[in-house]
């Protein structure tokens, strides 16, 4: 599984390689209230998603300093390649929660491991910018009280668990049914 910065060409011109390639999960920047970068390309279908990519912190070298602490500081960044990381962090992490009951769902980890599998579940993550035709990755969403209440029956952490398991397992038995929107 590949995630790949779009790039930060502008609008009017294509995404960069290899986020342009179908294999490759590629990730576009978004401001902090969801809207595009202005610094994005164009988007076609199945190649809108988005994370946010302004105003990251990053940590930073600082060459007017003199010795090894003066060195660290950090910077606020702007790129869609710092989005990428943050959806393929999210990926991985999720990957880990399935793979943590291998046993008992293998099938379900090895969906997990295509493209498809993966752009199913993080569409249950994802708000729909109609707007600006995009599709922002807002992994909170899986942390909503009313939708994990109704399985755990109170505002517990078995709760919440027992609802990400069965969303994410529910996704992955679907995959192969209906897969991912294309939108």
């Amino acid at each position: 599984m590949i995630f790949a910065a779009t790039g930060n060409e502008c609008q009017g011109n294509a995404i960069s390689f290899p986020a342009c390639l179908d294999e490759v999960i590629s990730v576009a920047s978004t401001t902090g209230d969801h809207r595009r970068s202005k610094f994005v390309p164009d988007l076609r279908v199945g190649k809108r998603l988005c994370a946010i990519g302004e105003a990251i912190e990053a940590a930073w070298i600082d060459k007017t300093g003199s010795g090894l602490s003066s060195h660290s500081t950090t910077t606020r960044k702007a790129g869609t390649s710092y989005a990428t990381p943050i959806v393929a962090g999210v990926a991985a992490m999720t990957m880990d929660l399935v793979w943590s009951v291998k046993e008992e769902h293998e099938y379900l980890c090895q969906v997990l491991r295509t493209n498809r599998g993966m752009l199913s579940v993080l569409e249950e993550m994802i708000w729909r910018n109609e707007e600006q035709n995009i599709q922002c990755l807002l992994p909170w969403k899986f942390f909503n009280t009313p939708k994990w209440k109704i399985l755990g029956g109170k505002e517990s952490t078995a709760g919440m668990a027992a609802y990400i398991r069965f969303t994410l397992f529910d996704t992955l038995n679907h995959v192969y049914i209906n897969g991912p929107s294309k939108s």
